[in-house]
Parts: C-alpha cells; sequence; structure tokens
C-alpha cells in the first residue's frame, strides 16, 4: 500500500490513496527522534518572529548542532518563497512544503545533500527546476499533488532512487520517457489530462502501485501488463475500450478498477490471474449478462465463463463463433507468443467453439539443417 496506507485500505475504489502523503514523515509533532536525530515544525507566526536559521538554532541547541535536525515543516505557512536559511540545514532527510503559495521549486530544497522525502501538495506550482536532478542519490518520496503542473522536465523522471512519485490532480497532458525511474513502487498519475501512458513503462520492473484514474485514456499499453510486481492498477473514469489488452503476463496483479469506461468485452485472461482479489468493471458497455458477472467480482466473473463454456462444449448454440487465425513467425517462440496473443482477446460472451490454426515457421538456415538432422520432431512438438 501506499505511505501512510494501512494494508488494509489498499483497495482500487480509493484511487487517491496512491498519492503519497509526506507530511511530518519522520517525526511529524517535532522533537527527537530515538536516534538523536531532530524534528521542527513551524508556523506562520513563529517565521514571522524569528529567522528560520535562528529558529532551528534554537530548537537543537546552538548552530553548532543544526546537522542534527533531520524533519522540518514549514506546511500552512502562506509560504510565496522559502525564507534564508535552509541551506544550512545540511542534515535534513524530510522537508514539508505542503500548503503554501509557492509557484516553483525553491532552489534552495535542491541543495539539500542528504534529503529523501519532499512534499509540495496544495501549493501553486506551475514548473519543477531541472536542478532537482541533484537530489537524484537521496530523493525517494516526491508529493507533488494538487498542484498546477502542466508539463515535466526530463530530468524529474531521471530520478534513479525515487520509490514514490505523486503527481495527481495536476494538468498534466504529456509526459516524457518515465523508464529512468528504475525504483518507483508507487506511482499516481490521477486527475490530469492524459490522452496516453509514458514510454518507458515496461522498465519500472518494480513497480506494485499505479493510479491513473480520471484522466483521457482510451487504452492501456500491453508492456503495463508485463509488470512482474505489479498490485494494483486504478484505471478507472477513463474513455478506455473496447477492451483491455490481455493481462496473464501479470501474475502479481491483484487489484484492478478499471470502472467507468467504455469497455465491450473482458479478456480471456483476466480470470487466469492467480491473486487477483478484486475486479472493478461498472458503468462500462459489457453485454447484460457480463456486467451481471462483473457486478458480483472476481468469483462471479469465474462462474460466469465456466457457465460459458460449459454451454460451448455442449454446442453453444448462435453465440458460438468460428475463430480462424494464420500467422507467419520466424521460430517456435514466436509463433507460441503470436498464437496466445490471437487467441487470448476473444470476449467472454463469445468463446471460440472451433480454432483453425495455419502456420508457415520460416527457418534460418542454421535451423533448417539441424530440423533436418533429426530434431524436426521436437521442433514441430514446440
Amino acid at each position: 500500500p501506499p505511505p501512510g496506507v494501512s494494508p488494509g485500505t489498499a483497495s482500487p475504489e480509493r484511487d487517491d490513496e496512491i498519492a503519497t502523503s509526506l507530511h511530518g514523515a519522520e517525526h511529524p509533532s517535532g522533537g527527537a527522534g530515538a536516534d538523536g536525530s531532530a524534528a521542527l515544525s513551524l508556523t506562520a507566526a513563529q517565521l514571522a518572529e524569528s529567522s528560520l536559521r535562528a529558529a532551528a538554532a534554537a530548537h537543537v541547541g546552538g548552530e553548532a548542532l543544526l546537522p542534527q535536525l533531520t524533519s522540518l515543516s514549514l506546511a500552512s505557512s502562506r509560504l510565496r518563497a522559502l525564507p534564508d536559511g535552509l541551506e544550512a540545514l545540511v542534515g535534513l532527510r524530510s522537508l514539508s512544503l505542503d500548503h503554501n503559495e509557492l509557484s516553483a521549486l525553491p532552489a534552495a530544497v535542491c541543495q539539500l545533500p542528504r534529503l529523501a522525502h519532499l512534499s509540495l501538495f496544495h501549493n501553486k506550482l506551475k514548473a519543477i527546476d531541472p536542478a532537482i536532478l541533484a537530489l537524484g542519490p537521496t530523493l525517494t518520496r516526491l508529493g507533488l499533488q494538487h498542484n498546477k503542473l502542466a508539463v515535466l522536465p526530463p530530468a524529474l523522471l531521471a530520478l534513479g532512487s525515487l520509490t514514490d512519485l505523486s503527481l495527481t490532480h495536476n494538468r498534466l497532458g504529456l509526459l516524457p520517457p518515465i523508464g529512468g525511474l528504475a525504483s518507483l513502487t508507487t506511482l499516481g498519475l490521477s486527475h490530469n489530462q492524459l490522452a496516453a501512458l509514458p514510454a518507458g513503462l515496461e522498465q519500472l520492473r518494480r513497480l506494485t502501485s499505479l493510479s491513473v484514474a480520471h484522466n483521457k485514456l482510451t487504452s492501456l499499453p500491453r508492456a503495463l501488463f508485463s509488470l512482474p510486481q505489479l498490485t494494483l492498477l486504478c484505471a478507472s473514469h477513463n474513455l478506455l475500450g473496447p477492451r483491455l489488452p490481455p493481462v496473464a503476463a501479470a501474475p502479481s496483479l491483484a487489484h484492478i478498477d478499471a470502472r467507468h469506461n467504455r469497455l465491450e468485452t473482458l479478456p480471456r485472461s483476466l480470470l487466469a490471474l492467480p491473486r487477483l482479489a478484486t475486479a472493478r468493471f461498472d458503468d462500462n458497455l459489457l453485454p447484460p449478462p457480463l456486467a451481471a458477472a462483473a457486478a458480483g467480482g472476481v468469483a462471479s466473473l469465474r462462474h460466469h465463463i465456466a457457465e460459458s463454456a460449459k454451454g460451448t462444449r455442449r454446442g453453444g448454440g448462435g453465440s458460438a463463433r468460428l475463430h480462424v487465425v494464420c500467422v507467419e513467425a520466424s521460430s517456435g517462440a514466436n509463433l507460441h507468443a503470436m498464437a496466445r496473443a490471437a487467441l487470448d482477446p476473444g470476449p467472454l460472451e463469445t468463446p471460440p467453439r472451433l480454432c483453425a490454426f495455419t502456420a508457415r515457421l520460416s527457418l534460418p538456415a542454421s535451423e533448417a539443417s539441424a530440423a533436418e538432422g533429426g530434431d524436426a520432431p521436437k521442433r514441430a512438438s514446440a
């Protein structure tokens, strides 16, 4: 589940919970941590009475001890710019600037050598300084939700240590390639204006939670369902249709929410997912029997497809259809992949009753010689 969310509440029904909450990440109420580190929270009134550096020094017991301050919150202080003195807090690991009036990322933030958690939600940010790349070696959590971001610099999507990124409730219409975020586990992109997901998703091999709800997506990339650790996918309130890509290559997927879209059918492979616990497809364009089964959850869907398969084996009636596939492949493995891709997308309502599969296998000369040398039966079987 996302940071700050207990395991029992991680659900595709709550798409905004993927947005990371970093306020007070280490010592929310101030004071000292168990390791001797210190946390400080200052209000607008306190900042008006004293400089940031003086207040921090008084809190930790003198300027010589400023590096001991590891967590600082200046949230809800009506800040339009950061007060002087932040650069002296070289020990900061967590910084909350939530609920202020900042329109740009302060340059001083990018100079903090140990900063791991940065939260800037509910500001007026319109741009992110490419200098944020300087935080790449240390920054693991970044909260930018509820701002006015329309574009992102490529530097932001090259922060290789980042594990949690929230960009929900912005104005993003297009994202640069995202493959540089190799450590990312949680990504929130809901409530934007995205018509397509960024390139490079297949490189996020550690991604477990993705929210893209409330956008303008008409399809999801097949690469998304090749991510080995993807557990939660929320894609509700988009324009997805008429079908989803095959999902069988997502072995960890447990929760999928695709409500309020334009889906006319569901992939057969959906029910082969070993860990699938919740699947929401309400308010789509599914045929009535399938829509009713989907409304009943995973168990209902499994029962529906089982009954549909029984009807097909008994003869099926007029709903069954002839499924003929002709392909040309360059290898046995390629042929197998093409066969699976061709058979998978069939609607659950009309499973194929008869499949004629014609293939022409074009082998390189070396493989053809091997086949003539006695390996042909093995290749034919494959």
